[in-house]
């Protein structure tokens, strides 16, 4: 279900100097379920939200499929997900 987000994410994180450990440290959840969701063992709504926030997008559930859309300034591109 996310795994065209998690591509994008990636990109984003690296582009931005954001390790997994960093978007955990500043979030609700632990490097090792953000490490889970990027790997595709999990696609947790709550985790790939969390990751969306960090890389400065939103993602937008519509008709069955999620799209990020950029909430802030930045050289990634928007993708469907």
């Amino acid at each position: 279900m996310f795994s065209e987000f998690r591509q994008f994410a990636k990109k984003a994180l690296k582009e931005k100097g954001l390790t997994y450990a960093l978007v955990a440290a500043n979030s609700s959840v632990e490097e090792s379920s953000i490490k889970r969701f990027m790997c595709g063992v999990s696609d947790s709504r709550r985790v790939a939200e969390i990751i969306a926030d960090a890389i400065g997008c939103q993602l937008v559930y519509n008709n069955g499929a999620y799209s990020v859309i950029k909430t802030e300034a930045s050289s990634t591109e928007s993708e469907g997900a």
